[in-house]
């Protein structure tokens, strides 16, 4: 990657990291602890769009005020946005192996949050489960906490990008890759990484 913004970690937990490599351009926006809103733009449209680089919290009173604190953010973004990073909350149960049953009612909250937004999950290569919490036998959990989601009309833009999950050493969560592949030059292309530096 050729460029970086970062958010330092406080003591042992937290920490975002955005990497990128590519013809766009990337600009800070506004950061915290929780998130780092870009703007990125794309010469070859000459167009700008808002990448949003989340850490919700674990904590679901906390993340409930994240999610009312982004529905209202949401419209400084423009038409064109994307969020990724670590949601910290899952949509169905197929999205977690392992640990105790979470009931269909308990995913409503995310599940709104979403529908609120008006995003769509643009799903991922690679494995399933993008969180573990390093414990072994009956104590293991997997889950897909790390996704993206994007408005429909960025959908539109780049309908050829990919998500892929990598492996992360250091984090107990797998790094997103985003990579932007245009209509007309496949070959000219973008590409992010968004690290979780270090969970809780």
């Amino acid at each position: 990657m050729d460029s970086a913004i970062f958010f330092d970690p406080v003591g042992s937990a937290g920490g975002l990291a955005l990497f990128w490599k590519g013809t766009s351009n990337v600009s800070l926006k506004k950061m915290c602890s929780w998130f780092i809103d870009v703007e990125v733009f794309d010469a070859m449209r000459n167009r700008a769009w808002r990448l949003i680089n989340v850490y919700f919290s674990a904590n679901d009173q906390l993340r409930k005020s994240q999610w009312d604190f982004f529905v209202r953010y949401k419209t400084c973004l423009g038409d064109d946005w994307l969020m990724w990073g670590d949601m910290n909350d899952l949509v169905c149960a197929e999205e977690k192996l392992g640990g105790s049953y979470r009931p269909a009612c308990s995913f409503r909250g995310f599940q709104k949050f979403i529908d609120d937004c008006g995003l769509v999950d643009l799903g991922f290569k690679g494995y399933p489960f993008t969180w573990r919490n390093n414990r072994s036998g009956t104590d293991y959990i997997q889950e897909r906490l790390d996704r993206v989601l994007a408005i429909p009309s960025w959908c539109l833009l780049f309908d050829q990008a990919s998500v892929t999950h990598l492996n992360t050493v250091g984090s107990d969560h797998s790094a997103l890759q985003l990579i932007l592949s245009y209509f007309q030059q496949i070959h000219d292309v973008t590409e992010f990484l968004f690290v979780l530096m270090r969970d809780g």
